[in-house]
């Protein structure tokens, strides 16, 4: 991917902190399901965040999403397409009262965008982040 060059992921842990009570494979987690959301109907999307938390969005990632810094991004006419990207969809809001925005997680580290998170255009299928949501129950 075009962006492994720009971002680079932080390096997956498979112990526990410093100071840490239980040894890291008791403190594993495992959902019992997982269930997809296709409707695109964000409403449905909030519902499912506010009663199970946060879900995983899949969408398009454009060349301009890497220089993403802050506000609400929406996709630029000279974007080009890189690929599939999945991110966690934690919450959305409203900026400036004019701008609803997903807010997102992603996993290019905290250098990325506004320290690790992304505003997304909502309510418009931007980049097809409203497609193909994916829940699950603890």
């Amino acid at each position: 991917m075009h962006c492994k060059k720009h971002y680079i992921a932080p390096k997956c842990k498979k112990e526990c902190d410093k100071g840490s009570q239980l040894k890291y494979e008791k403190d594993k987690h495992y959902g019992k399901k997982a269930y997809t959301i296709t409707s695109g109907d964000e409403r449905q999307i909030q519902l499912e965040i506010i009663k199970n938390g946060p879900v995983v969005a899949t969408f398009t990632a454009y060349t301009d999403l890497i220089t993403y810094k802050h506000g609400v991004y929406r996709l630029h006419d000279d974007g080009s397409p890189m690929g599939g990207h999945a991110v966690r969809m934690i919450g959305w809001g409203i900026e400036n009262g004019t701008h609803p925005y997903w807010l997102i997680t992603n996993s290019w580290g905290e250098h990325y965008g506004i320290k690790g998170l992304l505003k997304i255009r909502r309510g418009n299928n931007e980049c097809g982040i409203e497609e193909h949501i994916i829940a699950g129950l603890p």
